[in-house]
Parts: C-alpha cells; structure tokens; sequence
C-alpha cells in the first residue's frame, strides 16, 4: 500500500506531463488537510465541486463543506490513471494504466466518473474549432483577391465600351468572392449562417436609416431625385437592367460576406484571446468599415460627406453582426441600402 499523500502527489505528477481538453482539479479538504486529487470532465467549477463532494462523502464518510479549489493542470488522456481512496484516509493505492504495475484495487474502489462530451458551441463569438480555422491563412488570401480583384476592376472600367461597367463589376466580385469560397470551405462559425426571422427587422430598420442619413448628409432636402445614368451607347432603362439589378441583387451579398464574415470574424477571432472580446470586437469593426471604404475610394475620389457614409455604412453592418452572431441581418440591410437609392432614381427618371 502507497501512502496517500504519496500516491496523490505521483498521479498529479504523471498529469502534469500530459496534455488534454479535459483538467484535472486539485482540492484541499480543510477538515483533516487531506491533498485530493480528481480528474473530471466539466466545464464548469460548479460542477466539478459537486463531484468532489460526493467523492469525499462517499470515501470519507465528510460533508466536505471546506472544498477550495487549489489548482487546475492541463492533460491529454494517455490512459487511465486515478488515485483510489479505500476506507481508511491514510492508505491509497495508484492504479497506472499500462505503464507500471497495477496494485490490487480495494472493493471501496469508487466508481470512475463518466465521461462528459465538450458541449458544441453554437455562436462563434465564444470562439471554437470552426471559427478558428478563419485564421491568419484566410485573412492573407482575402487580402489577395481583393488586391486582384481591384486591379482588374479598375483597368476595365477605364477601357470604355457599355460592356466595361458590368465587366468590371464582376472582376470585383471574383477577386472578393474567392475568399469568402476559401473561408466557407475551411469551416463555418457557428451561427453564422443561421436565419431568423428578425433578421428581416434589422435589415429593414438598419437600411432604411442609413439611407436617410446619407440624405441628410448629402443636403437631399435642397436637391432633386436622383436619376438613372444613361449613354449614347445604352439608355437608362438598359443600364438598369444590365448593371443596376446586379449591383442590388449580388453586390450587397458578396461585399458583406468578404467584410462582415471574412474580414470582421477572421480579425475577431485572432485578436479576442489575446486583448478580450470587446477590444477585438472593436478592432475588426474598425478594419471592416475601413476596408468598406477603401473599396468605394478605389474607383473615384469620395468627398467628405461619401466617406462618412460609406463608413457609416460597413460600421453599422458590423455592428449587426457583432450584435446579432448572424450575418443575414448585415445583408438585407445593404440591400435595402442600395435599393431604396436605385429606387428613388427610377423616381427621379420617371419625373425627369
């Protein structure tokens, strides 16, 4: 027989050398300052105090009121190791799971504790193996399709021709696009993409107030409708079918699957361990509307006014996200953006 204290200090020694997602939780019992170890599947101290104490109860015959946690080891389960107490306190025999001689187990052997599954994470701000693996390998390939993207975008809406407007538009969503393709394939955070009815309330009110705060920006009070462009080579009925409808229907998807999903939860997730979540929630915000507006700066110059709605614009979508877990919220609220501007236009050529 191995005297407690010895057998104790030897299990948590093998512990200590290993790794895993479970802990093993080191007690003290204040009432005769016995050193107890327990290994457990919890994910809660709560829990892991309740099993102590029926642990105790039931080999010590003590209510085992003065449990304190003492400290926490991280292991990898490389086979069974336990300590088990018989009857007396003093005496305890160490059962080594493959790896040395096994003592005769004592029939006041407790019974092991059974195993309790990780629960799986349903919302990727709590982090997770999914959102995890949005790491710096998906922020580096969005980085380069978006600079493909751009370049090609802009040399062909330079060259001319009614088919440059549409052409370049779908470069820019190719090289956007790829990434968020990269990203979905690798994983998907949870709750990310779940729908819920009032997704449908923040599109609605989250759109339609940034469009009245790009009125008030842009002095809408003292000006008139805006109207379809048009061209010798196209009329505005036909830029509005072949460019206006996919810029409502595709752009807004795209754009806030690269920014609001891949930018906002890959930069998130990889600052919210190191600073906390709401530093990194502010952080990707912040990198999210600014990369918005970058996008917009790159094909005309933006006067004050334009800046400060398009950030207001990725800011707000941001927030959805960050606020809600769910990107669905982000989108209607950039589709109703866009198509409440391209429906006062067709106003405004109708009055025209």
């Amino acid at each position: 027989m191995v005297p407690l204290e010895d057998a104790l200090s030897t299990c948590v020694a093998e512990v200590g050398e290993s790794h895993s997602v479970c802990h093993t939780y080191c007690f003290r019992i204040r009432n005769n300052d016995i050193r107890l170890a327990l290994r457990v599947r919890a994910l809660r101290i709560r829990r892991v105090r309740a099993r102590v104490k029926e642990f105790v109860r039931q080999n010590f015959g003590l209510h085992a009121c003065g449990i304190a946690e003492v400290e926490e080891f991280s292991q990898r389960r490389t086979g069974d190791r336990l300590a088990t107490v018989p009857e007396k306190p003093s005496d305890a025999v160490l059962v080594d799971g493959g790896r040395g001689a096994e003592a005769p187990a004592s029939s006041a052997d407790p019974p092991r504790a059974p195993g309790r599954r990780r629960r799986r994470r349903s919302d990727w701000r709590q982090g997770g193996t999914a959102v995890r693996q949005w790491n710096l390998t998906v922020l580096t390939t969005a980085l380069i399709g978006i600079g493909g993207g751009l370049v090609v975008s802009v040399t062909l809406s330079r060259l001319g021709g009614p088919w440059a407007p549409l052409a370049s538009s779908m470069a820019l969503w190719a090289g956007l696009g790829l990434p968020v393709v990269v990203a979905l394939r690798r994983a998907r955070p949870a709750g990310l993409l779940r729908v819920r009815s009032i997704d449908l309330l923040w599109g609605l009110g989250v759109g339609g107030g940034l469009r009245l705060l790009q009125g008030w920006l842009s002095g809408a009070g003292y000006s008139t409708f805006p109207s379809l462009p048009s061209s010798p080579d196209s009329t505005a009925w036909g830029w509005l079918w072949s460019y206006g409808v996919p810029s409502i229907l595709v752009a807004p998807v795209i754009e806030e699957f690269f920014f609001r999903a891949v930018i906002l939860v890959g930069v998130y997730q990889l600052l919210r361990r190191g600073v906390g979540p709401l530093a990194a929630a502010t952080t990707a915000l912040l990198t999210s509307a600014g990369g918005f507006v970058l996008l917009h700066s790159a094909f005309s110059s933006l006067s004050l006014a334009d800046g400060v709605q398009f950030f207001a614009v990725g800011a707000a979508c941001a927030l959805v996200v960050l606020l809600s877990g769910r990107i669905w919220g982000a989108v209607l609220a950039h589709l109703v953006y866009n198509a409440s501007f391209m429906a006062l236009a067709v106003v405004g050529t109708i009055l025209a």
